[in-house]
């Protein structure tokens, strides 16, 4: 095997076929009663590169419908998305040194002139996985990776001992990379709670405890909102008793936890429309209808938004009878089967849509905002509450009897804003952190594959021009290659 294409002195180019036995298979004097590792493709992890959840199996069990391999063997998925996905591993600590998997392994084992942990850096590369993809023979329900794309797979080998200095350098970045990686995958999870203490906050009249010590006693509170919405519902009704008419007493109702002196707590069906009543919304949509009406599903409520871009539409028919529930833009949605609490306001671009069985509309009256009440059902409190009212029938449900009866916290109209701005800023910066880690962790991925490519490349790591070159090494395993693989090169070189 010569040095050619620009490998460096003491590099040769060499197939796969070439360097491993694909695919072995155990010697035929293991006892049935020998315990092994059996590696599912779940005990591979695709972040790491490792096997994680090996379980010990007898020999006699597993050596039949399964993948053989032993301690040093190099294993690689085939199937996707797990081949996509990076699931890929360097067999070591199998109990007594060998082990049976699933048969969506390729497994490599070196003739010597490769290291298994050079290789399995190798065949980890994004470029080699993409490469990998485009190969993809559809099968029996998926695709897979062809062997003769592993067997062909042509590797730049450096002398063994610089392999030893590669694989050395790279364990040291990759373990740097892991490092960062697992710090930026803790930050959403710590946003999420640092989101839930807001609402809480905001909701418990704490995050604007600074606001209303500036403010004069003689100010607004919410009795005067909960007026303003009574006034509002009976003008809905066009009724000139003022049955609706908020007057505070003693029976007051009294949320789960105590309210600043100028708020009070209230009802969602209270702070909703009269004529608009809560409702949930299409019990059989019938099937996708193109061009149709836009259908508001659970899975369509996600992170406090309408996620619009994959709606399904319904037929304009079904859509007419169910003008309940048609949206306008501005209500409150909340999911109340299967999922229970998923909330969001409908945007303005959603009017017109309709919603599902399993999403419950309200339309709040003003001086009380959409976003006061969907931020408010949002809280780690709330929450609690509509989990708690919910009933396990064929799945979880809130009926809307139920939901209509569940309290909020109403605050002084001119406070209600300001803690709406508020939460709107932490919302707005939480975003960009999360913006944030997304970039980093890409950066992250980027650098590892940079440094891959760079130890392929020969410029990861110095070179000594006294170690024996991988061309003697190749030629030694080259005694222990199979005759087919021989003739390939005996062709090549002609």
């Amino acid at each position: 095997m010569s040095e050619q294409e620009g490998l460096p002195r003491g590099w040769a180019w060499a197939t796969l076929e070439e360097l491993c036995e694909i695919n072995p298979k155990h010697a035929g004097d293991h006892a049935d009663t020998l315990p092994v590792s059996f590696v599912p493709m779940a005990a591979v992890d695709e972040q790491s590169g490792e096997i994680t959840a090996a379980v010990e199996r007898l020999y006699g069990e597993v050596r039949k419908g399964y993948t053989h391999f032993a301690d040093g063997d190099v294993l690689w998925a085939k199937i996707t998305p797990c081949m996509e996905n990076g699931k890929a591993a360097v067999a070591r600590g199998l109990t007594n040194g060998i082990g049976c998997g699933t048969t969506e392994f390729f497994v490599l084992r070196s003739r010597g002139a490769v290291l298994p942990e050079y290789l399995h850096r190798f065949m980890r590369q994004t470029s080699y996985r993409t490469a990998a993809r485009r190969t993809m023979q559809s099968g029996v329900g998926q695709a897979r990776v062809p062997k003769e794309f592993i067997e062909n797979t042509r590797l730049p080998v450096p002398p063994l001992a610089e392999q030893h200095r590669i694989v050395a350098k790279l364990d040291a970045l990759l373990v740097s990379s892991r490092v960062a990686r697992e710090a930026l995958d803790v930050v959403p999870t710590l946003l999420d709670q640092y989101g839930r203490s807001v609402l809480s906050a905001a909701f418990r009249g704490d995050l604007t405890a600074d606001w209303r010590a500036t403010r004069p006693t003689s100010e607004q509170d919410a009795d005067t909102v909960l007026r303003k919405v009574a006034l509002a519902r009976e003008e809905e009704w066009r009724v000139a008793q003022a049955r609706g008419t908020y007057q505070p007493t003693d029976d007051d109702k009294q949320g789960p936890f105590c309210l600043p002196l100028t708020w009070r707590w209230a009802s969602l069906e209270q702070l909703t429309s009269a004529v608009a009543s809560i409702c949930y919304g299409v019990v059989q949509p019938g099937e996708e209808c193109p061009g149709g009406v836009p259908l508001i599903r659970v899975c369509d409520v996600d992170g406090g938004q309408v996620l619009e871009s994959a709606l399904r539409t319904i037929a304009p028919h079904v859509d007419a009878e169910y003008t309940r529930s048609r949206l306008h833009g501005g209500e409150v949605l909340v999911t109340v089967v299967g999922t229970i609490g998923r909330v969001a306001v409908a945007p303005a671009t959603v009017a017109g849509a309709n919603i599902a069985r399993a999403v419950a509309r309200l339309r709040p009256v003003a001086p009380v905002a959409p976003e006061w009440i969907a931020h408010a059902l949002m809280t780690p409190e709330a929450q609690t509450v509509l989990t708690r009212e919910s009933r396990e029938v064929a799945r979880k449900t809130l009926n809307v009897g139920s939901l209509a009866q569940v309290l909020v916290p109403v605050a002084p109209a001119d406070e209600m804003r300001e803690i709406l701005r508020r939460v709107t800023l932490y919302l707005v910066s939480r975003e960009r952190q999360r913006e944030a880690v997304i970039s980093a962790r890409a950066h992250v991925d980027q650098l590892e594959q940079s440094a891959l490519a760079k130890a392929f490349r020969g410029e990861l790591v110095a070179q000594d021009p006294i170690e024996e070159p991988a061309s003697a090494v190749l030629a030694r395993a080259e005694r222990t290659a199979p005759a087919r693989a021989t003739r390939r090169r005996a062709l090549a070189r002609a």
